[in-house]
């Protein structure tokens, strides 16, 4: 499924890389970095995931 969606996922290339620098890394990240995603990225990438079921067909 993460293959089929990644095309209709904003930026879903750069969500998985901060996903990985989260739990393999999070000691490197700025807490102002990771709060600023959390109030401009998350919301609309919430949006385009719990969209993804009804656009595959599921």
């Amino acid at each position: 499924m993460i293959t089929s969606a990644k095309p209709r996922v904003t930026n879903a290339g750069r969500n998985i890389a901060f996903g990985n620098i989260l739990v393999h890394g999070y000691a490197m990240v700025e807490p102002a970095t990771a709060w600023g995603i959390v109030q401009h990225d998350v919301s609309g990438l919430m949006q385009e995931v719990n969209a993804l079921p009804e656009e595959l067909g599921r």
